[in-house]
């Protein structure tokens, strides 16, 4: 290929310069093109929208990519692709090339290492997590020594980046990410949790390699059930104990109600004969409505509706005389049952009129 010298003349100082400028705005450009193709091909594209990155703002403070703002004094930090790259990588691969948090606490205890070793997590940290179905889950990372580097959370069961640094990328409103300055900690907040928001979470730092710390958030819907349904057969003049629990619920419910068919019993019931005794000292709360001596009018339904809870059900089979074929095979075990509870229940009642005969005679 022919050159053809146009001028001989030296170029100044001035004009390598301004050549120099022209040159980087065009391999600046070149490559904002290559991001932005590789960022439109990409499976995660929605990470790098239109969206506007913040400085840092102090306080504890939600942050979402609908009200993301800009801070025209402020430092802005971008996430890098190789940072969320390299944390997938390490997902799909079991983590091989990354660092845990198990990994990273020589010391153990809660400790923590010295800023040389670069970002560390808190140990303290609840690893696992078990909230209420509909309740407000807050799953929180705290990250020592982070400099520079960018906190991300990511969803273990479709692999997801929910968040990073202070922007969410998902578009369930529930997720946000709250940053609290003066505890480092990066929590993940989710809303209105439903069942399908159980499972792991990766809170994950953008070193080489990576270093993530896992929590696991467990949805629990409370739920009612009386022992020893869903039917019973007694005799006439027996007492009777029907006990229900209420299980998995991370506190008490605020009431438990009974019902006999759609009809609520007290302790002040018409029928007369009737006491709830509910404990909710316990980590399984549990109610017994106690009947005295049954009638045959008192066969039915009897539910036990919990306030967090949906009811539980039984049927009651007031009998007189023979019982029915299918109570023969197991009618010791029921007739020894129901003595021993019987025999319970009268002293409870025997007592309980006794201590208020007692007291009003006291009282007059």
């Amino acid at each position: 290929m022919k050159c053809r010298i146009i001028s001989s003349r030296k170029i100044t100082s001035h004009e390598a310069a301004a050549a120099g400028a022209v040159a980087a705005a065009s391999a600046s450009m070149s490559i904002e093109k290559i991001m932005e193709s590789s960022m439109e091909s990409s499976s995660s594209s929605s990470l790098f929208s239109s969206s506007s990155l913040a400085s840092e703002i102090q306080g504890d403070e939600p942050w979402n990519n609908n009200n993301n703002q800009l801070n025209s004094g402020g430092d802005v930090a971008t996430p890098s692709l190789m940072d969320l790259s390299t944390g997938l990588m390490g997902l799909d691969s079991g983590l091989v090339g990354g660092s845990t948090d198990d990994q990273l606490q020589s010391g153990g205890g809660g400790s923590l290492a010295g800023s040389e070793s670069g970002p560390l997590f808190d140990s303290t940290t609840e690893r696992n997590v078990t909230v209420l179905v509909g309740r407000t889950a807050n799953l929180h990372c705290r990250v020592r020594y982070l400099g520079n580097r960018t906190v991300s959370w990511i969803r273990h069961r479709d692999v997801h980046i929910l968040t990073v640094g202070r922007y969410t990328y998902a578009s369930d409103q529930r997720f946000t990410i709250v940053k609290s300055r003066p505890t480092e900690d990066w929590t993940l907040q989710i809303k209105f949790t439903q069942a399908r928001d159980a499972g792991l979470y990766e809170c994950q730092v953008s070193t080489q390699p990576h270093r993530s710390q896992f929590i696991r958030l467990n949805v629990v819907a409370p739920k009612a059930v009386i022992l020893g349904g869903p039917e019973f057969h007694v005799d006439v003049g027996s007492h009777v104990n029907l006990t229900c629990i209420v299980q998995f619920s991370p506190e008490p419910p605020e009431y438990v109600f009974w019902h006999h068919h759609d009809q609520e019993l007290r302790h002040d019931s018409s029928r007369g004969g009737v006491a709830i005794v509910t404990d909710k000292t316990n980590p399984v709360t549990s109610t017994s409505l106690l009947l005295r001596q049954v009638r045959l009018s008192d066969s039915g339904k009897y539910s036990c509706t919990p306030s967090n809870a949906d009811p539980a059900s039984v049927t009651l089979h007031v009998l007189q005389g023979e019982r029915p074929a299918a109570m023969q095979s197991n009618g010791g075990i029921s007739s020894h049952y129901y003595s021993i509870h019987s025999i319970l229940l009268s002293l409870y009642f025997f007592l309980s009129s006794w201590f208020d005969h007692r007291l009003v005679s006291w009282i007059t």
